[in-house]
């Protein structure tokens, strides 16, 4: 019996994924002009990396493939975005997200907490894999990871993903864990964080309401790790939210009546997906729910609940800022989206 069968599916992606993108990127390599395959990759690494690299030639009968992996996949191609990678990827920079999401996603392999990864990552992280893998034009790696994807099992207290239904700042009951981080060692007991998650949200509300009328909202009305704001558009909020594996998270919810509602929204909003990115200082992460009504596009920072109270106020500071320039950018964009839905 798998004792962690969401990281198993996880770690099975991966190595598909790393055996479908090594021959890829090194295939590119060679068309560098000016250098040597194995040159021009150990200058487009770290020092570090590149020392690992040399030291990984040597020991796999300088065998190229076998000598990169999966967290030199994002530098390779954009520092040799311009020279090779832009044609095969159509000119399409957006590819580097995704890209980042699934480096970052294998150091939360290597590095596992003590119990399973979050169903709600691990499908996010499948999805950008199967993704990347479409796009660089391997249907038979990416079906396999859409298999593993479909057949992924979800924890027991993994719960659905919360709704704002109605145009109000009111909470579900029900919340769903997610992060891109290992999950911490030490945790405060339970019972602890219910009145530290109420005493956050309440404050920022309240500067929320108070500073930029944000909010009409008085009160908070959940002990949850987070808090969904009206968008002022029925089933779409922002929400600022601590996930349980290290993060903070500032993100905007999509959550109508069916799936296909909220998937025809979300690619909907992506048609102008660099318009927006360039609209933020920061990467934005566009996570589109294939199994379930929910679709998320968000930013994230390290952080806990647990943090001591001049950090808590940073990431006080640091929702306010996001949650304001989400609105701010995303307003016109919904807009947009809506009218364009309905004139189709």
């Amino acid at each position: 019996m798998v004792k962690r069968p969401n990281q198993s599916v996880l770690i099975k992606a991966f190595d598909i994924y790393r055996d479908a993108m090594r021959p890829f990127i090194v295939r590119a390599m060679k068309r560098v002009k000016g250098k040597g395959t194995e040159d021009a990759i150990y200058d487009s690494l770290s020092s570090r990396r590149a020392d690992e690299f040399e030291r990984c030639l040597l020991n796999n009968g300088y065998n190229v493939e076998g000598a990169i992996d999966i967290g030199d996949f994002p530098h390779l191609i954009r520092r040799n975005w311009e020279r090779v990678f832009s044609q095969q990827f159509s000119g399409d920079m957006n590819i580097q997200n995704p890209l980042h999401i699934i480096a970052q996603a294998r150091n939360a392999v290597s590095h596992p907490g003590t119990k399973d990864l979050d169903a709600e990552y691990v499908r996010t992280a499948l999805y950008h894999i199967a993704d990347v893998l479409g796009k660089i034009n391997v249907p038979k790696a990416k079906a396999s990871v859409e298999k593993g994807r479909d057949k992924l099992s979800q924890p027991d207290d993994a719960k659905a993903e919360p709704s704002p239904d109605k145009e109000s700042d009111s909470q579900p009951r029900k919340t769903t864990r997610q992060g891109g981080k290992t999950e911490k060692p030490s945790r405060v007991p339970v019972s602890d964080r219910p009145e530290k998650y109420n005493t956050y949200f309440q404050a920022l509300l309240d500067e929320l309401r108070e500073q930029h009328n944000f909010t009409r909202a008085r009160r908070v009305r959940t002990d949850q790790n987070f808090y969904i704001f009206s968008s002022g558009f029925t089933s779409i909020g922002y929400v600022a939210r601590f996930t349980n594996v290290g993060t903070v998270h500032t993100y905007l919810l999509l959550r109508f009546g069916d799936k296909q509602t909220t998937n025809n929204f979300f690619d909907v909003l992506k048609e102008r997906e660099s318009e927006i990115n360039a609209r933020f200082d920061v990467p934005l992460y566009w996570s589109r729910r294939d199994d379930i009504k929910t679709s998320r596009i968000y930013i994230e920072r390290d952080g806990t609940i647990d943090a001591n109270e001049s950090e808590l106020e940073a990431f006080r500071a640091w929702h306010v800022e996001n949650l304001l320039k989400f609105k701010e950018v995303f307003t016109s964009e919904i807009q947009l989206a809506l009218e364009k839905l309905k004139s189709s």
